[in-house]
């Protein structure tokens, strides 16, 4: 046949759609559920995600995905905008979202403050291909770093902002400095930008705008694609019954070209094809699309793509343990007015940040209880997605009660433990010139292309603007992207999900 995607998660999924109704295509996956990280869980009143919590409205091609599955986005709430870092003392505090906000903020010295507002005074050219805590550090000071950016790195990729690169990280950001010398002068340039489309009526103030939020936030950056959007930044969405319904809506698409519990043994090349080995049989493709994580990529690879493997296997994960739980509504004493709340890690709490699931989006649960859903392990406590079940419901009941003013001897009524090994792909120092040797190689394999959240961005909305634009390619004739291919959610790294 023409296409062999291995691999149905949201990018497999999202690439076998947008090849059409008339592809001559199949999609096989191990498991037997399709979907990958993006999960759906019944509770006793309503329902949790596994996975992500919610995606960002702003992704062309997510809405025109949606758009074309016949699924209704279902908005969060007003208050699903408010975030909260605690403080020194242990304390939540919203995160500044504006500059008045700023000056006043709690979270932040003076003496840190001003030597944020010293950013544009900053060299232009240090630590560009440094870590995402040696570039802000150098741009906004460590005290930003430790209480503002380390917990937002931890809600975005589980990950260690001295570890991770800001190059492949936030590119938009890094390309914004070597522009126009210091972030607040990009900031300023895309203000300009933003109101010269308003005043020519352009619909798309689009990735013009809300760099400013979350460069001040977390270093990333996001895009809107409507100027009101833009002055306010992306809201985000949902669906009714949760996002798992996407995945099973192009599930439902595919039919039967899409084949559960079919795991790949292994794979052949010859000069014309490739040759998928099955457990009872095999396939063969003139297009291979590997849509599975790096360490299987790496696997199926070893023997006839040795140093490609090698690529893949280098890059690390971490692993995330999700931990949702439910209480009566009268035990906590916070108003859970917001989206959820970030631990930085010179608090040494064995948390990352609990997400305030019942106040992101309606449904989530009765009216007599909040549900809430706490995430552990990544970086900082990898060992965690290894703990027992009552080590792990301790450090709900105890850590995350008390920061929520827990009433008394109060305890979750209900709770759902998953656990994610190596989910998230650590985009490490070695990233970008990673990410290089692996282009280079697919260059000299005609036919193979991958996808995941491993290559050019972790958001399911990156995921499926890159799968998308691949499918196009392949379907007008264009075969594998090459090494210089302008990937089209290579902009959007920052443009994480919830």
């Amino acid at each position: 046949m023409r296409t062999v995607v291995i691999g149905a998660g949201i990018a497999g999924l999202a690439y076998a759609h947008a090849r059409g109704e008339g592809a001559d295509l199949i999609v096989l996956e191990a498991r037997e559920v399709a979907g990958g990280l993006i999960r759906t869980a019944p509770t006793p009143d309503g329902h949790v995600e596994l996975g992500p919590e919610a995606l960002q409205d702003n992704a062309p091609e997510t809405n025109a995905l949606l758009d074309e599955l016949q699924l209704a986005p279902l908005p969060s709430r007003a208050e699903a905008a408010k975030r909260f870092v605690l403080d020194a003392a242990g304390r939540p505090r919203a995160l500044p979202s504006n500059p008045s906000a700023f000056l006043r903020s709690p979270l932040l010295s003076w003496r840190g403050k001003l030597r944020a507002l010293s950013e544009p005074f900053r060299a232009r050219d240090r630590a560009l291909d440094g870590s995402v805590a040696d570039f802000l550090r150098h741009r906004v000071g460590r005290e930003v770093v430790e209480r503002l950016v380390d917990p937002a790195i931890s809600g975005i990729y589980a990950g260690d902002p001295e570890l991770l690169s800001a190059r492949a990280c936030f590119p938009a950001v890094v390309e914004m400095v070597e522009r126009h010398g210091s972030l607040f002068a990009g900031l300023r340039a895309r203000g300009r930008e933003r109101r010269a489309a308003r005043a020519a009526g352009t619909a798309r103030a689009a990735d013009l705008a809300s760099a400013a939020s979350a460069a001040g936030a977390a270093g990333g950056e996001s895009s809107s694609s409507a100027a009101d959007a833009a002055s306010k930044g992306p809201a985000l969405l949902s669906l009714p019954g949760g996002l798992q319904r996407l995945p099973e809506a192009l599930a439902e698409r595919l039919g039967a070209r899409l084949r559960l519990n079919t795991p790949v043994a292994g794979l052949q090349r010859d000069a014309k094809a490739w040759r998928i080995q099955l457990e009872a049989d095999a396939l063969t493709a003139d297009e291979l699309v590997l849509a599975v994580p790096a360490p299987v990529g790496a696997r199926l690879l070893a023997q006839i793509a040795p140093s490609l493997s090698q690529q893949l296997a280098s890059m690390r994960a971490e692993n995330v343990v999700s931990v949702a739980h439910r209480w009566a509504r009268a035990d906590l004493a916070h108003p859970l007015d917001g989206f959820g709340v970030l631990v930085p890690s010179s608090l040494g709490k064995r948390h990352l940040g609990t997400l305030f699931s019942s106040s992101i989006v309606p449904g989530r649960c009765g009216d007599e209880h909040v549900l809430l859903r706490t995430l552990l392990g990544g970086a900082r406590r990898p060992e965690l997605v290894d703990a027992p079940d009552a080590e792990l419901l301790d450090i709900v009941q105890h850590e995350v009660g008390e920061l929520l003013d827990a009433r008394a001897g109060a305890a979750p009524n209900w709770s759902l433990i998953t656990r994610w090994p190596n989910a998230l792909p650590r985009y490490d120092l070695e990233q970008p010139a990673r990410q290089h040797a692996i282009d280079a190689a697919l260059a000299e394999l005609p036919g193979l292309t991958i996808l995941g959240n491993h290559r050019r961005g972790i958001s399911v909305n990156a995921l499926i603007a890159n799968s998308r634009e691949t499918a196009r390619e392949h379907a007008a004739g264009a075969g594998a992207p090459s090494a210089d291919h302008a990937n089209p959610a290579s902009h959007a790294h920052g443009d994480h999900d919830a």
